[in-house]
């Protein structure tokens, strides 16, 4: 049975869909009992993981298998965003992760939350890019994303994260001499905030720094 589970798992990611256990032969009785047991994890309905993955798992690690597992059984191709997108990115969360993934439905008005997600009705993304098989928001939308609608620490600490990140990437272009994506700046993040949050981001642009206001304040 450790060996089956194995094999199920060999997918890069850990998940283990509940259409490969059944088609191993197993029946809703056995993987009940592999549940129970601690051999196995459910991450949502019809997806697994290893029962010492899960448990070993740290937070951001748990989340991502639930973001990867909402973006497969999703019928149609899902961008990512918010907290969701943030875990792909690696980015630093001060406080829990949470209990459904994000993702941008920019064709209709307001925004709803299900189960297992949670939707944005806003401004699409023109460029997505994909993370491990997940399509989610650039790095920039994703920061400005978190920072306007998240607290005030939590966007403090992200828009502190990236632009320490992409001051250590220039630094080491410049030693080596090789050039990669346009750095992201305070300006670039206030434009980009201006752009997808207008009301946020006229409120907070004059007379603060970027940093010290974390883009915004939600409310």
């Amino acid at each position: 049975m450790a060996e089956l589970l194995d094999f199920c798992a060999v997918s890069g990611t850990g998940l283990i869909p509940g259409s490969a256990l059944r088609a191993s032969g197993m029946t809703t009785y056995t993987v009940r009992q592999l549940l129970v047991r601690g051999e196995l994890a459910q991450v949502r309905r019809g997806w697994y993981v290893l029962g010492h993955q899960w448990r070993d798992a740290r937070p951001e690690e748990r989340y991502r298998y639930l973001v990867r597992a909402t973006a497969a059984q999703s019928r149609a191709e899902l961008v990512l965003s918010h907290h969701s997108a943030a875990v792909m990115h690696g980015l630093p969360l001060i406080g829990p992760w949470p209990a459904t993934a994000h993702a941008l439905f920019p064709d209709a008005a307001g925004g709803s939350s299900h189960r297992l997600l949670t939707s944005h009705r806003t401004l699409a993304d023109p460029q997505p890019i994909v993370i491990d098989g997940v399509t989610v928001t650039s790095l920039t939308r994703t920061v400005v994303d978190m920072a306007a609608g998240s607290t005030f620490l939590v966007g403090v600490t992200m828009v502190d994260h990236v632009l320490h990140q992409e001051e250590v990437r220039l630094q080491r272009e410049q030693r080596t001499g090789l050039r990669g994506a346009v750095p992201i700046t305070k300006e670039s993040l206030l434009a980009e905030l201006l752009l997808v949050h207008p009301r946020i981001g006229r409120r907070r642009r004059a007379g603060h720094r970027l940093r010290e206001r974390a883009l915004s304040q939600p409310g």
